[in-house]
């Protein structure tokens, strides 16, 4: 699927200040330190705050059940709000997870 190479996805990312990264299909093993190093992080953090989300809206006295939409504004606050925190407190863990495999570019972008 090619949707992230559209010029308007490029230059969304050029806007946010993002220097995307695009890997061929064929070096996924290349790349698996990312997986292990970043993602899991990232994963491990959102279950967290989903966790917590849960529990504090569980905790309310009027909730009652689950809906789609619910699901859905829980896991979007939680990716956005993750991405933010993961950012920030480990953002030395990206950048060394990046040289690791050889995906650092040159500081002229």
């Amino acid at each position: 699927m090619g949707s992230h190479k559209t010029p308007a996805i490029l230059d969304l990312l050029h806007q946010k200040n993002i220097t995307p990264s695009i890997i061929p299909g064929s070096c996924t093993g290349l790349v698996q330190p990312l997986d292990v190093s970043g993602n899991k992080l990232f994963k491990e953090l959102i279950r967290d705050l989903t966790d917590e989300w849960i529990f504090e809206l569980e905790s309310v006295a009027e909730f009652e059940k689950w809906m789609v939409g619910d699901c859905t504004v829980m896991i979007t606050g939680c990716v956005g709000n993750g991405f933010c925190q993961f950012h920030h407190e480990k953002a030395e863990v990206i950048c060394h997870s990046f040289q690791k495999v050889g995906l650092s570019l040159p500081i002229n972008g």
